[in-house]
């Protein structure tokens, strides 16, 4: 399913963290899971969205990829963050389970980014 999430603005000083987005667990069940320990699973990264001109930040013809800072918040909920220098608006690219990974390239003239799992 495809899901998408305002995030609030943040400065782009390289430190400063978004507020970032939740994301609740549950067991097999349906059950909501109440303790933490699975941030190993989770693999993320923002990536800048092109502006009108269809290019990004400076000009630039490649996107900036941001790795996400993912926070365990003990109660079965995770915060995921990111700090930037770059001003731009930014897509969130997720995965979230055992042996899950997320690999993707940017090509030199990128029309769009290339996922691989």
């Amino acid at each position: 399913s495809n899901t998408s999430a305002i995030v609030n603005e943040v400065v782009a000083d390289g430190v400063s963290l978004s507020p970032g987005l939740t994301i609740r667990t549950f067991d097999g069940c349906d059950n909501p899971l109440d303790s933490g320990t699975l941030e190993g699973f989770i693999q993320a990264v923002y990536v800048e969205r092109p502006n009108n001109n269809n290019t990004y930040f400076n000009g630039s013809l490649v996107p900036a990829v941001v790795e996400a800072h993912v926070l365990d918040n003990g109660d079965g909920s995770y915060a995921v963050q990111f700090a930037t220098t770059v001003e731009a608006a930014y897509e969130l690219w997720i995965v979230f389970g055992e042996g899950c990974s997320l690999n993707f390239s940017v090509p030199e003239n990128p029309d769009s980014l290339y996922l691989f799992n």
